[in-house]
C-alpha cells in the first residue's frame, strides 16, 4: 500500500536524492519541505530533483518517472490537517542544513520538528547524520550515542552532534520512533553551483582542484612535472562509500525495521586506501598526489595545500573503523564490502566530480561578471576640473574599497562581487594615471577627493579597505575624518617610514629609481617600458628552464590573469610619465605621525611571498596603530585580493562582523599579532 514521505531539504543534492529515490523505487507519496527556499514551487522542485538525480551516479542506470504529479507535494500546500505521515527523512547540517540552517538559532530545528509532530501523525523519523559524528574519538567506534568527552574537530561535526540531540530529543518527547543514520562520505552526490559550504570529502576534492587551478595560472608546466604531497598516517583515512549504496542501505534498514530505533552505520569495513584515490585523480584531473608519513617531506607548495585541507587533516591523521553489525543486520546484501574508489570504475565517478567542479567555478564567473557590471559609474569635478570617477552598487552598510593607483578592478573582482550582496559598495581607483599631465593629483589630493565622494554619496559612517598604495589615502581620510567603524588594508605600502628602511623591497627601490629617472628625462619612459613591465608581471621564462623553478619561486608568481591588468600603467608613454609622478609623490609622503591618530579597529594583511611590499612592514604598522591586527597570508603574493579571495573574504567578514573582538585565527595563516581594542565610547 502507498505510504506517504517526508523529505525535508529537497532543494539541497542529498535531499534531492532522496525524493528522487523515493519516487523511482516505490509508489509512495511524497511531501516536500525546502526550508531554505520558502518560495519554491513544486514545478521547481521537480526540476531540481531531476537534475541532480542526473548528474549523480544514479542518473545512467534508474530511470525516474516521466511525471511527478501528483505525488510530489510542497508540506506547506497541504490541505490536509493532521494528515498521517509514515516516515520522515531529515538531513543534519553537514548534508544540507535543515535542522539548524546557517545564521538560524540551534533551537530553529527543534521547533519545527515539534510543531510537525504537533499538526501531523508520525510513523517514523529518519535522520542522515555521519559516521564522523564520533569526533577525535579513534579505535573501533560502536554504533551508539556519542561520546562527548571526545572533542569534535570540526565545526560540521559539533552541528551534526547538535542535530542528532535535537532530533532524539524531539522524538522522544513525542514517542515517535526514530533512527539515526550515520553514513561514511558520500562520493557521488552532485556539486552545487558555487557551494558555499560542501560535504567533507567534496570539501577536500574542492580544495584540490582550486590549489590545481591556483597553481596553474603561475605555472602551468609545475603540477605536470611534480607531485602534491600529503601527510597521512599509518591506518588513517577517510571511510567512503557511493552515494546509491548509502541511499539503498538506509531504505532497506528502514523497510526491515518498521519501529526500530536506534543508530546505523553505513560504512565499508575499513578505511579507503588513498593510493587508489591518487591514481584516479590523476586519471580525471591531471593531478599526482604522493602520500608522506612526515612533513618533513614536503615542500612550501605541499605546506600550503595541507594549510588549506585543514578541515579534512583529522580524517588523515586519525586512525579508526566503524562498527555497522546493526546496519548490516538490515541490508539484503550486508552493506558493502569493498571500499568505493578502490574499484576499477572510479575515474568516472571522480572526472564527474571534476566536471561539476569546473561548471561550478564557471558559473561562479559569471556571476562575478554580473555583479561587477551592476556598478554604476558616477562624475563629480574636483578642484582642478577634473572629472573624478567612481562607481556604486548594492545596498546595506557603505562599504568603501580604495584601490592602488594606475589599477583597475581585475583584482578586485572576487571580493567585490561577494560584497556587493550584503553592503553598498563604493569603488573608487585614485586619478592621475591616465589622461594629461596636469590632471595627476598629490596623495594628500587624492585623500581630499575621496571625501568629495563620501560627500555627495551622503556616507555618515562606512568600512574602508583598500589595497597597496590605497592603504596610505585611507589613513589619511581616517585622520581627518573617523567615519569608518573598521578598516583593512590588504599587502599594504607605507613607505617612507623612520626607522623601516631595512624593510624595503628590491622591487620598490628599483621602482622608485626607475620612475625618478622618468621624472627628470621624461624621453626615459620609453626606455624603461619594458623593464618596469618585466618588473611587475614577473614573467617567467618559456624555456624548459622553467620547470626547475623552485616552489618558492612558483608562488611568488602573479596570476597569470593578472599580469596584463597590472602592467597597465606601462603600456602608453604618457601613463608611464604619469605613474612615474605619483610613486616619486607617494615615496615622499609620510603617514606615521598619523598613525596614532587612527582609532578605527584596523586590519593589516600581508602575503608571506609578496615581493612588491615586506609583509614585515605591515606588521610593524600594526603596531603603532591604537588598535590593529596583522596577518600574514601563508605562501601569498603581493596580489592576495584575487588569488586568495576566499580567505580574504572570510577573515574581512568575521572583521566586519566583530572589529573590537576579532582575533585573526586559520591554518592558512603563517604569522598573526593582535593588540587589545579599548573598547567604543
Amino acid at each position: 500500500m502507498p505510504r506517504t514521505i517526508l523529505v525535508t531539504g529537497v532543494d539541497k543534492p542529498l535531499g534531492g536524492l532522496l525524493a528522487a529515490y523515493v519516487l523511482a523505487t516505490s509508489q509512495d507519496s511524497l511531501l516536500c519541505q525546502a526550508a531554505e527556499a520558502p518560495d519554491a514551487s513544486v514545478a521547481w522542485l521537480e526540476q531540481r530533483i531531476r537534475s541532480n538525480w542526473a548528474a549523480s551516479t544514479f542518473g545512467s542506470g534508474t530511470l525516474l518517472p516521466e511525471t511527478f504529479a501528483p505525488r510530489l507535494r510542497l508540506l506547506e500546500d497541504s490541505p490536509r490537517k493532521n494528515e498521517r505521515i509514515d516516515e520522515v527523512w531529515s538531513l543534519g547540517p553537514t548534508q544540507a542544513l535543515t535542522l539548524a540552517p546557517r545564521h538560524e538559532p540551534q533551537t530553529g530545528g527543534l521547533a519545527r520538528l515539534r510543531s510537525l509532530f504537533r499538526g501531523h501523525q508520525v510513523g517514523v523519523v529518519n535522520h542522515v547524520s555521519t559516521a564522523y559524528v564520533a569526533g577525535s574519538r579513534q579505535g573501533l567506534i560502536r554504533e551508539e550515542p556519542f561520546d562527548e568527552g571526545y572533542s569534535v574537530n570540526t565545526p560540521g561535526e559539533a552541528a551534526e552532534r547538535a542535530a542528532e540531540w535535537e532530533l532524539v530529543t524531539c522524538a522522544q518527547e513525542a514517542d515517535v520512533p526514530w533512527r539515526i543514520f550515520r553514513p561514511a562520505m558520500l562520493l557521488g552526490v552532485p556539486l552545487p553551483l558555487a557551494p558555499s559550504s560542501p560535504g567533507a570529502l567534496q570539501g577536500f576534492l574542492a580544495a584540490l582542484l582550486r590549489f590545481k587551478e591556483l597553481i596553474d595560472s603561475k605555472s602551468p608546466a609545475y603540477l605536470e612535472q611534480h607531485p602534491l604531497r600529503l601527510a597521512l598516517t599509518p591506518g588513517a583515512g577517510p571511510n567512503v562509500i557511493r552515494v546509491e549504496q548509502a541511499l539503498e542501505w538506509m531504505f532497506q534498514v528502514a523497510r526491515a525495521s518498521t519501529r526500530e530505533t536506534g543508530y546505523f552505520h553505513l560504512v565499508t569495513p575499513e578505511p579507503s586506501s588513498l593510493e587508489p584515490l591518487g591514481q584516479h585523480l590523476r586519471g580525471a584531473t591531471g593531478l599526482t598526489l604522493k602520500w608522506v608519513r612526515a612533513r618533513a617531506e614536503q615542500n612550501p607548495i605541499d605546506t600550503l595545500l595541507q594549510a588549506r585541507i585543514a578541515a579534512f587533516d583529522c580524517y588523515l591523521t586519525q586512525p579508526r573503523r566503524f562498527d555497522s553489525t546493526r546496519a548490516c543486520l538490515g541490508a539484503v546484501a550486508g552493506g558493502p564490502s569493498l571500499p568505493d574508489w578502490e574499484r576499477p570504475d572510479g575515474d568516472p565517478l571522480l572526472e564527474a566530480f571534476h566536471q561539476q567542479w569546473l561548471a561550478s567555478r564557471q558559473e561562479a564567473r559569471h556571476e562575478v561578471t554580473r555583479a561587477l557590471e551592476s556598478l554604476v559609474r558616477r562624475t563629480l569635478s574636483a578642484d582642478d576640473g577634473a572629472p573624478i570617477e567612481y562607481q556604486v552598487a548594492g545596498s546595506g552598510p557603505v562599504l568603501i574599497c580604495i584601490n592602488a593607483m594606475g589599477q583597475n578592478l581585475s583584482v578586485w573582482s572576487w571580493f567585490i562581487a561577494h560584497f556587493l550582496k550584503s553592503h553598498r559598495v563604493i569603488y573608487w581607483s585614485p586619478r592621475g594615471t591616465y589622461g594629461p599631465p596636469s590632471h595627476c593629483p598629490t596623495v594628500g589630493a587624492q585623500s581630499a577627493e575621496l571625501e568629495l565622494i563620501l560627500k555627495q554619496e551622503d556616507v555618515q559612517q562606512c568600512r574602508i579597505v583598500a589595497w597597496c598604495s590605497g592603504a596610505k589615502i585611507g589613513i589619511e581620510l581616517l585622520n581627518r575624518r573617523p567615519i569608518a567603524s573598521a578598516m583593512v588594508l590588504v599587502t599594504g605600502a607605507y613607505a617612507p617610514m623612520k626607522g623601516l628602511e631595512h624593510l624595503e623591497t628590491t622591487f620598490q627601490r628599483t621602482l622608485r629609481q626607475m620612475c625618478q629617472l622618468v621624472n627628470q628625462r621624461k624621453e626615459q619612459a620609453a626606455l624603461v617600458k619594458t623593464a618596469m613591465v618585466s618588473m611587475v608581471t614577473r614573467d617567467p621564462p618559456t624555456t624548459s628552464g622553467s620547470l626547475q623553478a623552485s616552489p618558492v619561486d612558483v608562488l611568488a608568481l602573479p596570476s597569470r590573469e593578472l599580469r596584463a591588468a597590472v602592467a597597465e600603467p606601462f603600456a602608453q608613454v604618457q601613463s608611464i610619465c604619469n605613474y612615474s609622478f605619483q610613486v616619486v609623490d607617494y615615496a615622499s609622503h609620510d603617514v606615521s605621525p598619523m598613525l596614532k591618530g587612527v582609532t578605527t579597529p584596523t586590519l593589516l594583511l600581508g602575503g608571506e611571498l609578496d615581493q612588491v611590499v615586506s609583509s614585515e612592514v605591515s606588521r610593524v604598522v600594526s603596531e603603532r596603530f591604537p588598535a590593529a591586527h596583522f596577518a600574514e597570508l601563508r605562501g601569498a603574493t603581493h596580489y592576495c585580493l584575487y588569488e586568495n579571495a576566499e580567505l580574504l573574504i572570510e577573515l574581512v567578514e568575521r572583521f566586519f562582523e566583530s572589529p573590537r573582538t576579532f582575533r585573526p585565527e586559520s591554518p592558512e595563516l603563517s604569522r598573526v599579532q593582535s593588540a587589545a581594542c579599548p573598547p567604543q565610547g
